[in-house]
C-alpha cells in the first residue's frame, strides 16, 4: 500500500475534534511540536487507501504529549497574569469611585454657588434689616442698663458724711487766719461750739495747749478748735471728740521766715536795726540762736508751732520722728502756695458745700528774699 502525505492545511480538519480544547492553553512552540508529531505519525501509519484509520489513537497520543509539555513555569505565569488582571481591575474600581466622589463635590459646590446667586435683592435687604434691628436692640439694652445703673447710684445714700468736729493748728504767717474765718463761719451756720481763749487770740501760746487755757462750757462738748496755740495732741484730744479731723496750713519756709522775722521783731531782740536787719542776722544765724532762750521759734517757726521741743532742733533723727508723728495725726495739710486747690481738698474731705469755702483774697506781702 502506498503511503500518502498530509499537508499542514489538512491537519486541523483531521484532528479538530480531538485537540481543539488543548490548543487554547498552549504556546506557539508547543503547537509547532504537536504538528510535527502528528505529521510523523500520519506518515508512518496512514495510507492513501485507508486515510485516518487511527484518529482516536492520534488524539490520545497528542493529549499525553501536550500535558507533558506543560511545565511548572507555565502554571506560575498563568497565576501571575490572573493576579495582575485582578489588581488592575481593583485599581480601576478605586479610580472610578474617586472620580465619582470628586464629581459629587463639584456638583454640590456648583449648586451652592447657584443658590447664592439666586438670592434676590429683597432677601438681602431683609437680612440687612434683621441685622440692624438686632444691633438696635442690643444698643437699647445697653442704654437701659446704664440708665438703671445711674438711677440706682443716685438713689443710694451718700457715703460722704458731713463732718463737724475740726481741730486747726493755726500756723503763724501761713494764711491760717483765712482758714480760721472759714471754720468760724461754718460753726455759726451749724450752731457748733468753738474752743475760745479767756482773752486775746492765743490758747496759752507759747506753752503747749492745755484745757486750762480755754473757756470751758457747762455741757462740756466742743466742735471747733481754731485759735493760735502750740500743738499738743494729748491736750487737744482731752477736750475734742474722737472723730475730730486734725488739720493745719504750711508755707514755703523762705517767705514764711521773712514774714515771721518782721512780725515777731526778731531783729530787735538781737540789737539788729534798720531795713537790712534780716541780712545781718543771716550772716551768723547759729550765733544768734544760742544767745536766745526762744531759739526754737527763731530757728524753725513752723516746727516749733507744731509742738517740737526747741532743744532738739539740731537732732535730725528727732526731727524725722516728729514729722512721722505729724503725718500720722493730721488728715489735712493745706499749702499756702496752692491755697485754692487746698480749699477744694478741704471741701471734699469734710463733705462741705462750695459756699462753705468761699473767701475773699487780699493783697499778699512781697517776699524780698525770694527774688
Amino acid at each position: 500500500m502506498a503511503k500518502t502525505s498530509v499537508t499542514t492545511k489538512e491537519i486541523p480538519l483531521a484532528v479538530s475534534g480531538g485537540v481543539s480544547y488543548i490548543l487554547h492553553g498552549l504556546t506557539a512552540n508547543n503547537v509547532t511540536k504537536s504538528v510535527s508529531a502528528i505529521r510523523d505519525n500520519t506518515s508512518k501509519n496512514v495510507t492513501k487507501s485507508e486515510p485516518f484509520q487511527n484518529n482516536s489513537q492520534i488524539d490520545k497520543d497528542m493529549r499525553l504529549e501536550q500535558l507533558h509539555e506543560l511545565t511548572e513555569e507555565d502554571v506560575l505565569k498563568e497565576e501571575q497574569d490572573k493576579k495582575h488582571q485582578e489588581e488592575e481591575q481593583q485599581t480601576k474600581s478605586l479610580q472610578e469611585v474617586q472620580q465619582q466622589k470628586e464629581q459629587l463635590q463639584i456638583a454640590e459646590k456648583k449648586q451652592s454657588l447657584e443658590e447664592k446667586d439666586e438670592k434676590n435683592p429683597a432677601q438681602e435687604e431683609e437680612e440687612q434689616e434683621q441685622k440692624e434691628e438686632l444691633h438696635n436692640e442690643q444698643n437699647q439694652k445697653e442704654a437701659e442698663q446704664k440708665t438703671n445703673g445711674a438711677i440706682e447710684l443716685a438713689q443710694q445714700p451718700q457715703t460722704c458724711k458731713l463732718k463737724y468736729n475740726i481741730a486747726l493748728l493755726k500756723m503763724h504767717k501761713c494764711s491760717s487766719s483765712t482758714v480760721q474765718n472759714i471754720l468760724l463761719r461754718f460753726s455759726e451756720k451749724h450752731d457748733l461750739t468753738v474752743i475760745m481763749p479767756p482773752r486775746g487770740n492765743y490758747l496759752g501760746y507759747p506753752s503747749p495747749f492745755n484745757k486750762k487755757f480755754m473757756i470751758q462750757v457747762p455741757w462740756n462738748e466742743y466742735n471747733i478748735y481754731t485759735y493760735h496755740s502750740r500743738f499738743s495732741y494729748k491736750g487737744i484730744s482731752e477736750v475734742m471728740p474722737k472723730d475730730t479731723v486734725y488739720m493745719t496750713v504750711l508755707r514755703d519756709p523762705v517767705p514764711m521766715y521773712e514774714s515771721s522775722f518782721t512780725y515777731f521783731r526778731i531783729g530787735g531782740r538781737y540789737g539788729l536795726k534798720g531795713s537790712n536787719a534780716l541780712e545781718q542776722f543771716l550772716m551768723n544765724p547759729d550765733g544768734y540762736f544760742k544767745s536766745n532762750s526762744n531759739k526754737g521759734r527763731v530757728k524753725n517757726p513752723m516746727l516749733y508751732d507744731l509742738g517740737f521741743d526747741p532743744e532738739n532742733m539740731y537732732s535730725m533723727d528727732k526731727i524725722d520722728k516728729k514729722i512721722q508723728e505729724i503725718d500720722s495725726i493730721f488728715k489735712i495739710v493745706l499749702i499756702s502756695e496752692y491755697f485754692e486747690e487746698s480749699l477744694i481738698l478741704l471741701k471734699e474731705i469734710m463733705c462741705w458745700d462750695m459756699e462753705d469755702i468761699v473767701v475773699l483774697q487780699t493783697e499778699l506781702t512781697e517776699c524780698k528774699l525770694c527774688t
